[in-house]
């Protein structure tokens, strides 16, 4: 990443990991709520995936890189990627759900696609490239209007700052000479009005009920071949979950096969493992986020 695109492009101020910025001055620190209050809170490594989604960097480097997707890939006369390469980039590939960017309901694109790392949607009239980026603490927002060669980069100190879509489509607006509108009061008034059913959701979850197996039959390690691990340990009556290489969790028994992390930090949401029975008493794989990881090892049985 360093030799191949931050230094074409003068991105000197552009880190490719998270462990690339210990010690150096002047970096954003992460915030996040905890208990109704804005707080700094650590920086988390996301390393494990690399450049695709460790990159710390400024608004002054992503104009380059804004500057670089909107002249097709080139540094002046010079291309970095191949002109066939970089339509695929933007070529939608699926079809994305539209629930994925809540803000989306208050533009109604017609189009809501998924290219190679691009979301790809219309905007009064025009074709808009955009993506997002959260994790603990920060958020990004890249958007660009390819014919009218116009791009917003947002980047904010606290998680999922959903201001940034408010702030790109403003930005799109004043390029357009659009009608004005208050994005800022649209949006707020949106996330109010879907906070408000929350109470009921809470009041229709699931009944507790305990599990169906003996602890000790959860016990074991799962994996996935994208996804990696999680280890399933029993100590002191209870079960800790281990999802990759993050610290144990404890689990707490929510309703019979479910399970869910209890946290200790109010910021981070509790993880729901779903154990799936094999029929004869033990556990054959746990599903987490849609995906299904599969039991590799097999502790040994306990008495029933």
């Amino acid at each position: 990443m360093r030799k191949r695109v931050f230094a074409p492009l003068g991105m000197n101020d552009t880190e490719p990991l998270v462990s690339s910025i210990v010690g150096k001055p002047n970096v954003a620190v992460p915030h996040a709520q905890v208990r109704d209050t804005l707080r700094t809170v650590p920086i988390r490594s996301t390393d494990r995936v690399a450049s695709a989604g460790s990159v710390w960097s400024s608004v002054a480097d992503m104009a380059k890189w804004m500057r670089f997707m909107l002249d097709s890939a080139r540094i002046g006369d010079k291309r970095l990627v191949r002109a066939e390469t970089y339509r695929e980039l933007v070529t939608p590939e699926i079809r994305a759900d539209m629930a994925t960017y809540p803000a989306l309901s208050l533009v109604k694109p017609h189009i809501f696609n998924y290219a190679l790392g691009w979301f790809v949607q219309d905007y009064q009239g025009q074709i808009v490239w955009m993506h997002t980026g959260s994790i603990d603490g920060m958020s990004a927002l890249i958007g660009l209007m390819p014919d009218r060669r116009m791009g917003v980069y947002v980047l904010a100190n606290v998680d999922h700052a959903e201001l940034r879509h408010a702030l790109m489509y403003r930005a799109f607006d004043l390029y357009n000479a659009n009608p004005v509108r208050d994005w800022s009061t649209e949006l707020k008034s949106f996330f109010d009005a879907a906070e408000r059913p929350q109470a009921t959701a809470v009041a229709t979850a699931p009944a507790a009920a305990p599990p169906s197996l003996a602890l000790e039959r959860y016990v074991g390690t799962y994996a996935d071949s994208a996804y990696g691990t999680i280890t399933v340990t029993l100590a002191n009556g209870a079960l800790q979950a281990r999802i990759g290489d993050e610290a144990a969790r404890d689990l707490e028994p929510w309703h019979h096969e479910l399970f869910r992390t209890r946290e200790q930090q109010p910021r981070r949401q509790a993880a729901v493992l779903v154990f799936q029975p094999d029929g004869t008493g033990n556990i054959s794989a746990v599903r987490l986020a849609g995906v299904t990881f599969t039991r590799t090892r097999n502790p040994a049985q306990a008495p029933r």
